[in-house]
Protein backbone atom coordinates (compact mmCIF):
# COMPACT_ATOMS: atom_id res chain seq x y z
CA UNK A 1 0.00 0.00 0.00
CA UNK A 2 1.28 3.41 -0.85
CA UNK A 3 2.37 5.82 1.84
CA UNK A 4 -0.57 8.12 2.47
CA UNK A 5 1.37 10.83 4.35
CA UNK A 6 0.27 12.10 7.74
CA UNK A 7 -3.40 12.01 8.65
CA UNK A 8 -5.59 13.62 11.31
CA UNK A 9 -9.16 12.90 12.38
CA UNK A 10 -11.87 14.64 14.37
CA UNK A 11 -12.98 13.06 17.65
CA UNK A 12 -15.99 15.26 18.30
CA UNK A 13 -14.43 18.72 18.38
CA UNK A 14 -10.96 17.41 19.20
CA UNK A 15 -8.32 17.14 16.49
CA UNK A 16 -6.15 14.01 16.82
CA UNK A 17 -3.00 13.07 14.90
CA UNK A 18 -0.83 12.91 13.03
CA UNK A 19 -0.99 9.22 12.08
CA UNK A 20 0.37 7.21 9.19
CA UNK A 21 -2.15 5.57 6.87
CA UNK A 22 -1.40 2.14 8.38
CA UNK A 23 -2.10 3.54 11.85
CA UNK A 24 -5.39 5.02 10.65
CA UNK A 25 -6.47 1.62 9.35
CA UNK A 26 -5.61 0.06 12.71
CA UNK A 27 -7.77 2.68 14.41
CA UNK A 28 -10.59 1.72 12.08
CA UNK A 29 -10.14 -1.97 12.82
CA UNK A 30 -10.29 -1.14 16.53
CA UNK A 31 -13.62 0.65 15.92
CA UNK A 32 -12.15 3.98 17.05
CA UNK A 33 -12.76 5.34 13.55
CA UNK A 34 -15.83 4.64 11.42
CA UNK A 35 -16.55 5.04 7.73
CA UNK A 36 -18.13 8.41 8.56
CA UNK A 37 -15.28 9.83 10.67
CA UNK A 38 -13.98 13.17 9.27
CA UNK A 39 -10.29 12.85 8.30
CA UNK A 40 -7.79 15.03 6.45
CA UNK A 41 -4.15 15.38 5.59
CA UNK A 42 -1.83 18.15 4.44
CA UNK A 43 -3.04 19.76 1.25
CA UNK A 44 -6.69 18.77 1.80
CA UNK A 45 -9.02 21.73 2.17
CA UNK A 46 -11.80 20.36 4.37
CA UNK A 47 -12.12 17.15 6.38
CA UNK A 48 -13.73 14.34 4.40
CA UNK A 49 -15.25 10.94 5.19
CA UNK A 50 -12.84 8.14 5.99
CA UNK A 51 -14.63 5.91 3.48
CA UNK A 52 -13.94 8.38 0.62
CA UNK A 53 -10.15 8.27 0.94
CA UNK A 54 -8.53 5.80 -1.50
CA UNK A 55 -5.34 5.68 0.55
CA UNK A 56 -7.30 4.59 3.63
CA UNK A 57 -10.29 2.79 2.21
CA UNK A 58 -8.48 0.38 -0.12
CA UNK A 59 -7.77 -2.17 2.54
CA UNK A 60 -11.24 -1.75 4.01
CA UNK A 61 -12.94 -2.31 0.65
CA UNK A 62 -10.75 -5.34 -0.01
CA UNK A 63 -11.81 -6.75 3.33
CA UNK A 64 -15.47 -6.15 2.52
CA UNK A 65 -15.09 -8.03 -0.75
CA UNK A 66 -13.38 -10.90 1.07
CA UNK A 67 -16.06 -11.03 3.75
CA UNK A 68 -19.37 -12.61 2.99
CA UNK A 69 -22.84 -12.86 4.44
CA UNK A 70 -22.77 -15.27 7.31
CA UNK A 71 -23.67 -18.94 7.08
CA UNK A 72 -26.64 -19.69 9.41
CA UNK A 73 -25.03 -22.71 11.05
CA UNK A 74 -21.81 -20.83 11.74
CA UNK A 75 -23.77 -18.21 13.65
CA UNK A 76 -25.76 -20.82 15.55
CA UNK A 77 -22.73 -22.89 16.60
CA UNK A 78 -20.80 -19.74 17.57
CA UNK A 79 -23.65 -18.53 19.75
CA UNK A 80 -24.10 -21.91 21.44
CA UNK A 81 -20.39 -21.97 22.32
CA UNK A 82 -20.68 -18.50 23.81
CA UNK A 83 -23.87 -19.22 25.72
CA UNK A 84 -22.48 -22.43 27.18
CA UNK A 85 -19.51 -20.48 28.51
CA UNK A 86 -21.52 -17.51 29.78
CA UNK A 87 -24.10 -19.71 31.54
CA UNK A 88 -21.48 -21.33 33.75
CA UNK A 89 -21.10 -18.53 36.38
CA UNK A 90 -24.83 -17.88 36.92
CA UNK A 91 -25.53 -21.64 36.87
CA UNK A 92 -23.01 -22.30 39.61
CA UNK A 93 -24.45 -19.47 41.67
CA UNK A 94 -27.98 -20.80 41.14
CA UNK A 95 -26.96 -24.32 42.17
CA UNK A 96 -25.39 -22.97 45.35
CA UNK A 97 -28.26 -20.64 46.25
CA UNK A 98 -31.12 -23.04 45.50
CA UNK A 99 -29.54 -26.21 46.87
CA UNK A 100 -32.07 -27.94 49.08
CA UNK A 101 -35.04 -25.85 47.93
CA UNK A 102 -36.23 -28.27 45.24
CA UNK A 103 -37.35 -31.06 47.53
CA UNK A 104 -40.94 -31.70 48.47
CA UNK A 105 -42.62 -29.61 45.75
CA UNK A 106 -45.26 -30.95 43.34
CA UNK A 107 -44.13 -31.62 39.77
CA UNK A 108 -46.01 -28.60 38.41
CA UNK A 109 -44.39 -26.26 40.90
CA UNK A 110 -40.96 -27.75 40.15
CA UNK A 111 -41.49 -27.09 36.43
CA UNK A 112 -42.38 -23.44 37.04
CA UNK A 113 -39.49 -22.95 39.46
CA UNK A 114 -37.09 -24.63 37.04
CA UNK A 115 -38.25 -22.48 34.13
CA UNK A 116 -37.94 -19.30 36.19
CA UNK A 117 -34.44 -20.29 37.30
CA UNK A 118 -33.41 -21.13 33.73
CA UNK A 119 -34.75 -17.78 32.50
CA UNK A 120 -32.72 -15.85 35.08
CA UNK A 121 -29.57 -17.83 34.18
CA UNK A 122 -30.15 -17.25 30.47
CA UNK A 123 -30.68 -13.51 30.93
CA UNK A 124 -27.50 -13.28 32.98
CA UNK A 125 -25.61 -15.11 30.21
CA UNK A 126 -27.00 -12.72 27.58
CA UNK A 127 -25.82 -9.77 29.67
CA UNK A 128 -22.34 -11.29 29.99
CA UNK A 129 -22.29 -11.85 26.22
CA UNK A 130 -23.14 -8.19 25.57
CA UNK A 131 -20.46 -7.01 28.01
CA UNK A 132 -17.77 -9.20 26.44
CA UNK A 133 -18.66 -8.16 22.89
CA UNK A 134 -18.69 -4.50 23.91
CA UNK A 135 -15.38 -4.70 25.80
CA UNK A 136 -13.37 -6.86 23.37
CA UNK A 137 -15.19 -6.47 20.06
CA UNK A 138 -15.70 -10.23 19.78
CA UNK A 139 -16.56 -13.37 21.74
CA UNK A 140 -14.94 -16.82 21.74
CA UNK A 141 -17.55 -18.27 19.38
CA UNK A 142 -17.46 -15.29 17.01
CA UNK A 143 -13.67 -15.28 17.01
CA UNK A 144 -13.59 -18.99 16.15
CA UNK A 145 -15.93 -18.58 13.19
CA UNK A 146 -14.48 -15.21 12.17
CA UNK A 147 -17.76 -13.40 12.66
CA UNK A 148 -17.96 -9.65 13.18
CA UNK A 149 -20.85 -7.49 14.32
CA UNK A 150 -20.71 -3.80 13.42
CA UNK A 151 -22.91 -0.80 12.98
CA UNK A 152 -23.86 0.02 9.41
CA UNK A 153 -21.12 2.66 9.37
CA UNK A 154 -18.57 0.11 10.58
CA UNK A 155 -18.32 1.68 14.04
CA UNK A 156 -18.32 0.23 17.50
CA UNK A 157 -21.72 -0.80 18.87
CA UNK A 158 -22.74 0.86 22.16
CA UNK A 159 -23.37 -1.43 25.12
CA UNK A 160 -27.06 -0.54 25.40
CA UNK A 161 -27.58 -1.58 21.77
CA UNK A 162 -25.85 -4.90 22.39
CA UNK A 163 -28.07 -5.54 25.41
CA UNK A 164 -31.19 -4.72 23.35
CA UNK A 165 -29.88 -6.94 20.56
CA UNK A 166 -29.42 -9.88 22.92
CA UNK A 167 -32.88 -9.42 24.40
CA UNK A 168 -34.26 -9.51 20.84
CA UNK A 169 -32.26 -12.71 20.26
CA UNK A 170 -33.88 -14.22 23.33
CA UNK A 171 -37.32 -13.33 21.97
CA UNK A 172 -36.93 -13.95 18.22
CA UNK A 173 -34.09 -16.49 18.24
CA UNK A 174 -34.85 -18.58 21.32
CA UNK A 175 -38.59 -18.00 21.67
CA UNK A 176 -38.07 -17.04 25.35
CA UNK A 177 -36.98 -20.68 25.84
CA UNK A 178 -40.64 -21.72 25.78
CA UNK A 179 -41.28 -25.28 24.57
CA UNK A 180 -42.28 -25.43 20.88
CA UNK A 181 -41.85 -21.67 20.47
CA UNK A 182 -38.09 -22.05 20.71
CA UNK A 183 -38.11 -24.50 17.76
CA UNK A 184 -40.29 -22.16 15.69
CA UNK A 185 -38.06 -19.18 16.49
CA UNK A 186 -34.95 -21.12 15.50
CA UNK A 187 -36.53 -22.25 12.22
CA UNK A 188 -37.67 -18.78 11.15
CA UNK A 189 -34.29 -17.29 12.07
CA UNK A 190 -32.53 -19.99 10.05
CA UNK A 191 -34.74 -19.34 7.02
CA UNK A 192 -34.02 -15.62 7.05
CA UNK A 193 -30.26 -16.12 7.36
CA UNK A 194 -30.26 -18.84 4.66
CA UNK A 195 -32.01 -16.44 2.27
CA UNK A 196 -29.36 -13.78 2.88
CA UNK A 197 -31.71 -11.59 4.91
CA UNK A 198 -30.59 -10.05 8.19
CA UNK A 199 -31.96 -11.68 11.33
CA UNK A 200 -34.73 -9.75 13.00
CA UNK A 201 -32.53 -8.58 15.86
CA UNK A 202 -29.93 -7.21 13.44
CA UNK A 203 -32.63 -5.55 11.35
CA UNK A 204 -34.11 -3.86 14.43
CA UNK A 205 -30.77 -2.47 15.64
CA UNK A 206 -29.39 -1.91 12.10
CA UNK A 207 -26.33 -4.08 12.71
CA UNK A 208 -24.23 -5.70 10.00
CA UNK A 209 -22.93 -9.24 10.65
CA UNK A 210 -20.13 -10.46 8.37
CA UNK A 211 -17.97 -13.54 8.20
CA UNK A 212 -14.54 -14.11 6.75
CA UNK A 213 -13.99 -17.45 5.00
CA UNK A 214 -13.62 -20.40 7.38
CA UNK A 215 -11.93 -23.64 6.32
CA UNK A 216 -13.89 -26.88 6.53
CA UNK A 217 -11.64 -28.44 9.14
CA UNK A 218 -11.73 -25.28 11.25
CA UNK A 219 -15.53 -25.22 11.05
CA UNK A 220 -15.72 -28.89 12.00
CA UNK A 221 -13.34 -28.34 14.93
CA UNK A 222 -15.71 -25.67 16.28
CA UNK A 223 -18.58 -28.15 16.10
CA UNK A 224 -16.50 -30.67 18.06
CA UNK A 225 -15.82 -27.98 20.68
CA UNK A 226 -19.57 -27.39 20.99
CA UNK A 227 -20.24 -31.11 21.46
CA UNK A 228 -17.40 -31.67 23.95
CA UNK A 229 -17.73 -28.42 25.93
CA UNK A 230 -20.82 -29.47 27.96
CA UNK A 231 -19.01 -32.56 29.25
CA UNK A 232 -16.05 -30.46 30.35
CA UNK A 233 -18.25 -27.85 32.01
CA UNK A 234 -20.18 -30.59 33.80
CA UNK A 235 -16.99 -31.40 35.72
CA UNK A 236 -17.06 -27.96 37.33
CA UNK A 237 -18.47 -28.25 40.79
CA UNK A 238 -19.12 -25.63 43.43
CA UNK A 239 -18.86 -26.62 47.09
CA UNK A 240 -22.35 -27.46 48.23
CA UNK A 241 -23.99 -28.04 51.58
CA UNK A 242 -23.75 -31.70 52.61
CA UNK A 243 -26.80 -33.50 53.99
CA UNK A 244 -26.70 -34.75 57.58
CA UNK A 245 -29.38 -36.30 59.73
CA UNK A 246 -29.08 -35.75 63.46
CA UNK A 247 -29.40 -39.30 64.89
CA UNK A 248 -30.59 -37.97 68.24
CA UNK A 249 -33.55 -36.02 66.84
CA UNK A 250 -34.03 -37.54 63.37
CA UNK A 251 -33.99 -34.05 61.83
CA UNK A 252 -32.22 -33.73 58.45
CA UNK A 253 -30.24 -30.56 57.72
CA UNK A 254 -27.57 -29.41 55.26
CA UNK A 255 -24.15 -28.63 56.71
CA UNK A 256 -22.60 -25.46 55.17
CA UNK A 257 -19.81 -25.93 52.58
CA UNK A 258 -16.35 -26.31 54.07
CA UNK A 259 -17.60 -27.98 57.25
CA UNK A 260 -17.32 -31.73 57.86
CA UNK A 261 -18.48 -34.08 60.60
CA UNK A 262 -15.24 -35.57 61.98
CA UNK A 263 -16.24 -37.31 65.19
CA UNK A 264 -18.98 -38.28 67.60
CA UNK A 265 -18.38 -38.60 71.33
CA UNK A 266 -20.09 -39.19 74.64
CA UNK A 267 -20.19 -37.09 77.77
CA UNK A 268 -21.10 -38.23 81.31
CA UNK A 269 -24.62 -36.99 80.64
CA UNK A 270 -25.14 -37.39 76.91
CA UNK A 271 -23.69 -37.44 73.42
CA UNK A 272 -22.18 -34.96 70.97
CA UNK A 273 -20.79 -34.40 67.47
CA UNK A 274 -17.68 -32.56 66.27
CA UNK A 275 -17.53 -30.51 63.07
CA UNK A 276 -14.41 -28.85 61.68
CA UNK A 277 -13.52 -26.42 58.91
CA UNK A 278 -10.35 -24.74 57.65
CA UNK A 279 -8.70 -21.99 59.66
CA UNK A 280 -9.07 -23.68 63.03
CA UNK A 281 -12.86 -23.48 63.10
CA UNK A 282 -14.59 -26.05 65.28
CA UNK A 283 -18.23 -26.62 66.07
CA UNK A 284 -19.94 -28.97 68.53
CA UNK A 285 -23.53 -30.10 68.96
CA UNK A 286 -24.23 -31.74 72.31
CA UNK A 287 -27.36 -33.21 73.89
CA UNK A 288 -27.36 -34.03 77.59
CA UNK A 289 -30.00 -35.46 79.90
CA UNK A 290 -30.09 -33.47 83.13
CA UNK A 291 -33.32 -34.10 85.06
CA UNK A 292 -34.86 -31.62 87.47
CA UNK A 293 -32.95 -28.60 86.17
CA UNK A 294 -34.10 -25.39 84.54
CA UNK A 295 -32.54 -23.83 81.46
CA UNK A 296 -30.83 -21.23 83.67
CA UNK A 297 -29.42 -23.96 85.96
CA UNK A 298 -28.00 -25.90 83.01
CA UNK A 299 -26.46 -22.74 81.50
CA UNK A 300 -24.82 -21.94 84.84
CA UNK A 301 -23.39 -25.46 84.92
CA UNK A 302 -21.86 -24.91 81.46
CA UNK A 303 -20.21 -21.73 82.71
CA UNK A 304 -18.17 -23.80 85.15
CA UNK A 305 -16.77 -26.21 82.56
CA UNK A 306 -13.07 -25.55 81.97
CA UNK A 307 -13.24 -26.88 78.38
CA UNK A 308 -14.86 -23.60 77.30
CA UNK A 309 -12.30 -21.33 78.93
CA UNK A 310 -12.97 -18.02 80.63
CA UNK A 311 -16.64 -17.12 80.97
CA UNK A 312 -17.45 -13.61 79.69
CA UNK A 313 -21.19 -13.10 79.37
CA UNK A 314 -24.65 -14.71 79.45
CA UNK A 315 -27.84 -13.44 77.90
CA UNK A 316 -31.37 -14.82 77.85
CA UNK A 317 -33.31 -14.53 74.58
CA UNK A 318 -36.93 -15.22 73.74
CA UNK A 319 -37.36 -16.43 70.17
CA UNK A 320 -40.32 -15.39 67.98
CA UNK A 321 -41.92 -18.80 68.67
CA UNK A 322 -42.08 -17.89 72.39
CA UNK A 323 -39.40 -20.35 73.53
CA UNK A 324 -36.27 -19.28 75.38
CA UNK A 325 -32.58 -19.92 74.79
CA UNK A 326 -29.40 -18.57 76.37
CA UNK A 327 -26.35 -17.23 74.57
CA UNK A 328 -23.04 -17.73 76.45
CA UNK A 329 -19.67 -16.23 75.50
CA UNK A 330 -16.22 -17.49 76.51
CA UNK A 331 -12.60 -16.80 75.56
CA UNK A 332 -9.45 -18.91 75.44
CA UNK A 333 -5.75 -18.25 74.93
CA UNK A 334 -3.86 -15.06 74.11
CA UNK A 335 -2.38 -13.33 71.08
CA UNK A 336 -2.63 -15.12 67.75
CA UNK A 337 -3.88 -18.31 69.36
CA UNK A 338 -6.76 -16.55 71.12
CA UNK A 339 -10.24 -17.90 70.39
CA UNK A 340 -13.77 -16.85 71.11
CA UNK A 341 -16.28 -19.55 72.03
CA UNK A 342 -19.98 -18.88 71.57
CA UNK A 343 -22.61 -21.22 73.01
CA UNK A 344 -26.34 -21.37 72.30
CA UNK A 345 -28.27 -23.34 74.91
CA UNK A 346 -31.89 -24.50 74.83
CA UNK A 347 -34.12 -27.06 76.54
CA UNK A 348 -35.43 -30.13 74.75
CA UNK A 349 -37.94 -32.75 75.79
CA UNK A 350 -37.79 -35.29 78.59
CA UNK A 351 -35.24 -33.45 80.72
CA UNK A 352 -32.83 -32.99 77.81
CA UNK A 353 -30.77 -29.91 77.06
CA UNK A 354 -28.96 -29.02 73.86
CA UNK A 355 -26.12 -26.65 73.20
CA UNK A 356 -24.05 -25.66 70.19
CA UNK A 357 -20.48 -24.48 70.78
CA UNK A 358 -18.42 -22.74 68.09
CA UNK A 359 -14.68 -22.06 68.48
CA UNK A 360 -13.35 -19.32 66.19
CA UNK A 361 -10.27 -17.00 65.97
CA UNK A 362 -10.81 -13.68 67.71
CA UNK A 363 -9.81 -11.36 64.84
CA UNK A 364 -11.36 -13.24 61.89
CA UNK A 365 -14.78 -11.75 61.10
CA UNK A 366 -15.33 -14.15 58.16
CA UNK A 367 -14.66 -17.11 60.43
CA UNK A 368 -17.20 -15.80 62.92
CA UNK A 369 -19.78 -15.56 60.14
CA UNK A 370 -19.07 -19.14 59.04
CA UNK A 371 -19.28 -20.32 62.62
CA UNK A 372 -22.61 -18.58 63.08
CA UNK A 373 -24.00 -20.30 59.96
CA UNK A 374 -22.99 -23.72 61.27
CA UNK A 375 -24.46 -22.97 64.71
CA UNK A 376 -27.84 -22.07 63.24
CA UNK A 377 -27.93 -25.23 61.11
CA UNK A 378 -26.97 -27.45 64.04
CA UNK A 379 -29.55 -25.66 66.15
CA UNK A 380 -32.25 -26.58 63.63
CA UNK A 381 -31.19 -30.21 63.84
CA UNK A 382 -31.80 -30.06 67.60
CA UNK A 383 -35.17 -28.34 67.24
CA UNK A 384 -33.82 -25.14 68.77
CA UNK A 385 -36.03 -22.08 69.28
CA UNK A 386 -35.53 -19.64 66.47
CA UNK A 387 -34.54 -17.74 64.60
CA UNK A 388 -31.69 -16.69 66.85
CA UNK A 389 -31.01 -13.04 67.56
CA UNK A 390 -28.04 -11.48 65.79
Amino acid sequence: MQDGGQWWYLDGDVRRGPYAAAEMEKLFEAAILTLETPVWREGMGEPQRFADQPELGGKIRARDVKEQRTAPWSRWVARQIDMLLWMVPPSLIAVYVTDGYWEGHPVGVLFLLGFACLSVIFLAALLIDALVLWAFGTTPGKWWYRLSVRNKDGGRIPLIQLIRRNLSIWLYGYGLNLPFFDILALWFSYRRAAQGKPCIWDEIERHDVRQQPVGGWWWFAGLVVLLVLPFGLAKIDLPRPSPWTNPLSGVAVRIPPGWALVDSFTTPQGQGFTFKARGGLEGYLIQEIVPNQSLADYAEQLQQRPVYGMFRSSRLHVAPDGKSYIKLAFSQGEGRSASDIDLWVWQGQGGSFWHVAVFQPVSDSDARLEGRKLAEILGKSGLAPGPWAR
